[in-house]
């Protein structure tokens, strides 16, 4: 004689997530001065617009919404890259699987199922 069983399980996962991004790009800068003096007046601009000087040859600026911002004015590269890291819980009630009787290969393959779960 078989039996139908109902099995409810409440499962809760909890994990730190991270995610970055970024993407390179670089400024077409006109060449009315020479390479080294447009450069220079790059700099003064991105001081005056909040930037700090990380090395001798890059600039970067942080935003409040963990997006960073580096500008190396001799070459016109910038990169943009953008990071975050969240606490993520997640509850579920799955439904169980439901047994009857069948071929030992069979019934064996719906425990693994219900272990994995």
């Amino acid at each position: 004689m078989s039996r139908a069983y109902r099995i409810k399980v409440k499962e809760s996962v909890k994990r730190d997530v991270k995610a970055e991004d970024s993407i390179r790009t670089e400024i077409e800068l006109i060449e009315i001065l020479p390479a080294e003096q447009m450069g220079e007046l790059l700099a003064r601009e991105l001081e005056g617009r909040g930037f700090r000087r990380a090395t001798t040859a890059r600039f970067t600026r942080t935003e409040g919404n963990g997006v960073t911002i580096a500008v190396e004015p001799c070459t016109g590269e910038v990169t943009i890259r953008a990071e975050t890291e969240q606490t993520v819980e997640v509850e579920g009630n799955p439904r169980g699987l439901r047994l009857r009787r069948t071929s030992a290969p069979t019934a064996n393959r719906s425990r693994g199922r219900l272990s994995k779960n």
